[in-house]
């Protein structure tokens, strides 16, 4: 049986040695392990181990999950990306999907799962785990219910926290390095997407889509 490299991506030690654990337990593959503590360090490890699956964190020091995916996705299309964290809002989905993981799941995931999810990837399948796919579905339906399907900008959504961070217009210019023009038309571009007048009827229904965590 050939050995599957799986690169797994945690700055929790101890959740890096149960994922191994929990994996190996799979009749079907056998795997060889690398480990790193985040995005930069994953790189690394990317390049000299040629992975054929990556678990990743989303929540991590110095590159996040996120940002590990986009820089993965710029130089390889190909290989399945698991992520697998905490967080478990749209938003976090959303980013996470578009910046091109083949798969998602909570850490409250059990054993079968994680090695369902793993072997689906390996298969060239994606996997969105029951609680994950649960949360999608109620958001479409409350999509369909209030007539909202919002799609932002990721300079939209940096915007929109802020927002709801009560940053002034000033203030947001100055966190972003871009003019108070700018933010003015981004926050103009805001209320018509999420069909509001003001900043807290923004956040209320970026709340109500699943924009905001």
């Amino acid at each position: 049986m050939n050995q599957i490299n799986i690169l797994i991506v945690d700055d929790h030690p101890v959740l890096q040695e149960g994922l191994q654990a929990i994996l190996n337990t799979s009749h079907r593959h056998s795997f060889r392990f690398t480990f790193a503590n985040n995005g930069i360090e994953a790189m690394t490890h990317y390049k000299n181990c040629k992975p054929s699956l990556i678990i990743t964190d989303i929540r991590m020091p110095d590159m996040d999950g996120i940002q590990l995916t986009r820089e993965i996705r710029r130089r390889d299309k190909v290989t399945p990306i698991l992520m697998m964290t905490v967080l478990s809002s749209i938003a976090s989905i959303t980013r996470a999907v578009e910046f091109g993981v083949n798969g998602y799941l909570t850490k409250m995931a059990g054993t079968t799962e994680i090695v369902l999810a793993a072997e689906s990837l390996l298969r060239g399948e994606n996997y969105f785990g029951s609680d994950v796919s649960q949360l999608l579905l109620n958001n479409r339906k409350n999509q369909v219910e209030t007539g909202l399907n919002v799609l932002l900008t990721d300079r939209e959504l940096q915007i929109l926290r802020l927002i709801s961070k009560d940053y002034s217009q000033e203030e947001m210019a100055d966190e972003l390095s871009i003019s108070r023009r700018t933010v003015e038309g981004h926050a103009r571009n805001l209320r018509s997407k999420l069909n509001a007048k003001s900043s807290a009827g923004m956040v209320m229904n970026a709340i109500k889509q699943g924009l905001l965590e």
